[in-house]
């Protein structure tokens, strides 16, 4: 692609080369390369963003910081389609892209969460997941930017090179970290974090559940739904038959099939499992859903209530999880090496890879010929090698250094 640097709006862009689909649509893949810092003394955003306009009233009731600057572009995936020799439509909703300290999908939900942290004023986060959390990762990047520490308590999941510098992130971005050998200690763990936590700082801290899922959190990806209706009327990209995209603790699916319902438009969301299905399955997508429109109903003035979301609005696959979470599988290594080679973009084996690999052999079939179809990435696409390489792994808590 040829590569043409561009500046606006105080952001830095690349501006790549853009895709005639139709007479109608023009797709242009665009990537913000360098942001504004957060202020402090700026914490809350007033900018209207596509959640505020589909919901009127939500602005005066829901805070949120900004993290994400910008709508994240749209690309077609052409190179890949011919390579598998698909007759569908392929397209990536670059949502690695969110933010330049780290994106993905975790940076829209904690636009809110943040958000509610510091109005609540706390003085420390507690919260936990497998030893290669981007959650935490995140939650620890984006609190370092308000001074705010994070206590985190990571369970052991199978460790491979990403695992090892998600850990050396969670150093750098400097979170206060604790091993927990299983799930009954680790709720124990986080458990003594916060009585610990409340001693130190004489007020609660904020606890973040494992993947923040929750009708707060949801909205970032309610507001996403809002930006692709807009990027469709703006001629960005046609509305899509299908969104494929990673389901784990499920509030990213969540929040976008309500927010998708709430938009008016019809497309299916197809989510993969890719952890435990006691905790990722159809129940909890419709459950989150609905409390987030119960959510959306007491905080603006749109009428939510009649709305529900069953089972048969999306999809969940669950023949993509392999042994579970965190296990890598011969299709995700496949489809993250042809994603690499067709369009140079990058996913892991955990989540984006097996969601990808049920996207590529969905586009195969037959029936599905002339499908828009869409692949939402919510890795994150920043290069943070040079933060994690300076971190030495024995400066890590003891019982961390033997995952290296």
């Amino acid at each position: 692609m040829n590569e043409i640097n561009v500046k606006r709006n105080g952001f830095n862009y690349i501006k790549m080369n853009s895709y005639e689909i139709n007479k109608n649509v023009r797709v242009t893949e665009s990537f913000v390369i360098g942001s504004k810092s957060l202020n402090k003394t700026e914490q809350f955003s007033n900018k209207n963003i596509p959640l505020y306009d589909g919901l009127p009233g939500i602005e005066k009731n829901v805070k949120r910081i900004e993290l994400v600057s910008n709508e994240t572009p749209v690309g077609i995936m052409k190179n890949l389609q011919k390579e598998i020799n698909s007759q569908a439509n392929l397209f990536i909703k670059r949502d690695d892209l969110t933010n330049p300290v780290y994106g993905g999908n975790k940076a829209r939900k904690l636009e809110f969460t943040m958000a509610d942290i510091l109005a609540k004023g706390s003085k420390r986060i507690i919260t936990g997941g497998g030893l290669g959390s981007h959650m935490t990762v995140a939650i620890s990047a984006f609190a370092k930017q308000f001074n705010i520490p994070v206590d985190i308590v990571l369970i052991k999941q199978p460790v491979n090179d990403h695992v090892k510098s998600n850990l050396l992130l969670d150093k750098y971005f400097g979170a206060n970290m604790e091993y927990s050998s299983n799930y009954i200690s680790f709720a124990a763990d986080i458990a003594k974090k916060y009585a610990e936590g409340w001693t130190k700082d004489n007020k609660m801290p904020y606890v973040i559940l494992p993947g923040d899922s929750n009708a707060l959190s949801d909205l970032g990806y309610v507001n996403a739904a809002f930006e692709m209706k807009k990027q469709i009327e703006e001629g960005k990209m046609p509305e899509p038959d299908y969104i494929f995209l990673a389901a784990g603790s499920c509030g990213t699916m969540a929040g976008l099939v309500s927010g998708l319902k709430l938009a008016g438009l019809k497309t299916k969301v197809v989510g993969v499992q890719v952890s435990d299905g006691f905790f990722t399955n159809e129940n909890t997508v419709s459950g989150l859903a609905n409390k987030t429109l119960e959510f959306i109903a007491k905080n603006s003035s749109v009428n939510t209530l009649s709305m529900k979301i069953k089972e048969d609005d999306f999809v969940m696959l669950h023949n993509y999880v392999g042994e579970g979470y965190g296990y890598p599988t011969s299709k995700a290594e496949s489809a993250l090496e042809l994603l690499k080679k067709t369009e140079n973009i990058n996913l892991d084996l955990t989540y984006t890879g097996k969601a990808m690999a049920a996207m590529i052999d969905f586009a195969k079939q037959p029936e599905n010929a002339g499908k828009n179809i869409m692949f939402l990435n919510t890795y994150n696409s920043t290069d943070l090698s040079k933060e994690c390489n300076s971190v030495n792994y024995l400066d890590l808590p003891k019982e961390f250094r033997k995952f290296f």
